[in-house]
């Protein structure tokens, strides 16, 4: 079996792609649609993983992406708030 055309490696391959994609600096953007659109975004996300990986099961391609997608969410707003902490550290007090 080779390793680079198997579907489950080409679905992984997706995925750390979106990752580092969403994680370039588009914190406010991940936040806004975990906290507006996040279960379109997990219908999608395991519709093309069934898509991507037909021999994983339902219940595998659910775990994969509520983890995947809780975890980009919880760093972006994770980013958010060491930013603003920052932020304020800058100004001066009025």
């Amino acid at each position: 079996m080779n390793v680079l055309s198997a579907r489950w490696f080409r679905g992984l391959a997706i995925f750390a792609l979106l990752f580092v994609l969403l994680s370039l600096n588009s914190n406010r953007a991940i936040v806004f649609i975990d906290n507006q659109y996040f279960e379109p975004t997990y219908r999608a996300c395991v519709g093309i993983l069934g898509f991507i990986a037909q021999d994983v099961s339902q219940l595998e391609r659910q775990i994969v992406c509520n983890i995947t997608m809780v975890s980009i969410a919880a760093d972006a707003e994770r980013a958010l708030a060491t930013e603003l902490a920052a932020d304020n550290l800058k100004e001066p007090p009025a």
